[in-house]
């Protein structure tokens, strides 16, 4: 079989599209790979790893808006938007963390990553 120049490998099974690790961020790859599990994630993340996170994996369902910051202020605002479109995880930014609200919310901290903390339902 002829290789199209695509980035596609072939292998027995099907075609597999490579990762592409020289454009991605080496912070958006350290939460990709805490998110790397069997479960289905729905994840809320701040504007400057959301794209980026979905291009890197696409297994994992991103929402993100442009007042992500703002909403990051006010916790319980961001913790009921999340509820509203079902996401089961919520990355913030170390400086709006507060680890008592997100446990109210039914979030407990999965790990940390650089400037970000990562909370699962």
């Amino acid at each position: 079989m002829i290789q199209l120049g695509l980035g596609f490998a072939v292998t027995k099974d099907a075609f597999v599209v490579p990762k592409n690790l020289q454009k991605t961020p080496a912070v958006v790859r350290e939460v990709a790979a805490v998110l790397e599990a069997d479960t289905e994630w729905y994840v809320m993340a701040p504007t400057q790893i959301a794209g980026r996170l979905r291009e890197y994996d696409s297994r994992i369902s991103v929402f993100f808006d442009s007042d992500y910051t703002e909403k990051q202020e006010e916790l319980e605002l961001l913790l009921s938007e999340a509820e509203s479109y079902g996401c089961n995880c919520v990355i913030l930014e170390k400086e709006y963390e507060d680890e008592e609200i997100m446990l109210e919310g039914g979030f407990i901290r999965l790990n940390s990553v650089r400037e970000y903390s990562i909370y699962m339902k």
